[in-house]
């Protein structure tokens, strides 16, 4: 029965490269071997620069041209005896383009350490090493490396980033020799005063969304219903709580622990002593409170939204 080959090519790979000439031997097939075409008609290349220029491209290098040899095959034709071609990229540039092109997304990190024959290759992958890519990557360093070529080394990333906590811990130690970094997936470096600007523009943000609650616990005490204000107050408080926690990477959609509290947001100023005592009356029922207990509570309510938005102020400053 018929069969149907479709061939998937990645875009900018080696066996891209090679379609261009994968199509001209199938034409030069057709034409002579096969003679389907017209020899007088055909567009092939001749002279010395079109056999000079099918030299370069064969070799990537500079070409040393023996017109001797030439005008015997073309006697008709002229060329100087040395013709400057493109040089070939840089080993460490090649074997960079040619491992992307491969594996594009499995290589965190690819670093050329030491010089001539004492080369080293480092290598972090994304996932677990297998053999099979480790003799790939091997083959691929002989191949763009045919002289001195470098050793390789190959970790994982939960591996890198052990040895990177060692080194910050100062259990281990970087080496001194020279390092070419050819690839890295490495994130730029998060300025701190910038992170902690965005996270306290966030906590503003939450803590403005509690003026509903707080409305709200107003209007019910002063329509009588001082215990049931306490409902909403409560619900504002933890709102603020949790925007709180999350200026410390504390987040959370649950009620802040008594321990989040008394170990970051009071020694941190966030909350007073008072505060903390408010919040734990509050998480106990409240709602066997006397009315007049329930007016202290929420008069120290809204001076607890005051005093977090007076230090919020102060450190957006």
């Amino acid at each position: 029965r018929p069969v149907q080959v479709i061939n998937l090519v990645c875009a900018d790979s080696i066996e891209h490269r090679m379609l261009g000439l994968l199509a001209q031997k199938r034409s030069l097939a057709g034409e002579i071997i096969d003679g389907a075409g017209d020899l007088t008609s055909m567009p092939l290349p001749s002279g010395r620069r079109s056999l000079i220029e099918d030299m370069d491209t064969l070799t990537g290098d500079t070409v040393v041209v023996d017109t001797a040899v030439i005008d015997d095959v073309l006697p008709d034709t002229t060329v100087s005896d040395t013709v400057a071609v493109a040089e070939k990229p840089e080993p460490g540039e090649s074997l960079k383009q040619d491992v992307l092109a491969r594996w594009q997304d499995q290589f965190d990190l690819l670093e050329l350490h030491g010089e001539g024959a004492e080369k080293t290759l480092f290598a972090v992958t994304s996932d677990p090493v297998g053999k099979q890519l480790e003799g790939d990557l091997d083959q691929q360093i002989k191949v763009n490396f045919p002289e001195q070529t470098p050793q390789l080394e190959l970790i994982d990333r939960n591996t890198y980033q052990t040895i990177q906590r060692l080194i910050k811990a100062g259990v281990l130690s970087m080496g001194t020799t020279p390092a070419q970094t050819l690839h890295s997936t490495a994130k730029p470096t998060i300025n701190p005063d910038a992170e902690r600007r965005k996270r306290l523009l966030e906590v503003q943000k939450r803590i403005a969304a509690t003026e509903r609650q707080q409305r709200m616990a107003t209007l019910l005490a002063d329509g009588g219903f001082v215990v049931e204000s306490l409902a909403p107050l409560t619900e504002g408080i933890e709102t603020v709580l949790q925007a709180l926690a999350f200026l410390y990477h504390k987040n959370s959609d649950m009620p802040v622990s008594a321990h989040v509290i008394e170990s970051t947001l009071l020694p941190n100023a966030w909350l007073t002593e008072d505060a903390v005592k408010l919040v734990a009356s509050l998480r106990a029922d409240a709602g066997k409170l006397s009315e007049d207990a329930a007016s202290d509570l929420l008069r120290q309510g809204h001076a607890l939204f005051e005093y977090v938005a007076e230090v919020l102020n102060r450190q957006m400053l």
